[in-house]
């Protein structure tokens, strides 16, 4: 019975968490990722970067994920309906001219380069590779646009990754 017993909860482990002569001398330490990625984000990003910038397989792989997702940018349509759950066509309309001619480059970003496609595509790229995206938003038009708002793409590497906490 007991055997039967062993077999069962055997039978219901994880296969990666079996002891055996391959996995017998593994010492996993049982740590949160916040503690792992403390001391090693900066080797991590680097060897990411640095597979996607030398692996064809890596580059291509980051490039699906980003045209599967993004594609050519995550479109507007806007739904305002009255009382009667109709569509306001005009509201409508002027909603989603006002989201093109915001999402231009020279006034969507605050260095006037990218646009919002641009900006999408590169945070979900940035998300693949290097594993966060940091984006400002900025609250004035740009680029003689009138909805004032704007996005600068700041770089993770200017994150302080190597803090300590006051003892």
């Amino acid at each position: 019975d007991r055997l039967r017993q062993q077999a069962a909860n055997a039978a219901r482990s994880y296969a990666g968490a079996e002891v055996n002569r391959l996995t017998g001398d593994w010492q996993a330490l049982n740590t949160s990722a916040d503690s792992e990625l403390l001391t090693s984000l900066r080797v991590l990003r680097a060897r990411s970067r640095q597979l996607v910038r030398d692996n064809p397989y890596a580059k291509h792989a980051v490039r699906l994920i980003v045209n599967n997702v993004i594609g050519t940018g995550i479109g507007l349509q806007s739904r305002v309906v009255n009382a009667r759950n109709t569509l306001l066509k005009p509201i409508n309309d002027s909603i989603e001219a006002a989201y093109l001619e915001w999402s231009k480059a020279e006034t969507c970003h605050t260095g006037g380069k990218l646009c919002w496609a641009d900006i999408e595509r590169y945070a979900l790229a940035q998300l693949v590779t290097s594993g966060e995206f940091i984006a400002r938003i900025v609250r004035q038009p740009f680029g003689g646009g009138k909805v004032p708002l704007a996005i600068e793409v700041i770089e993770s590497d200017r994150l302080l990754d190597q803090w300590q906490t006051a003892k």
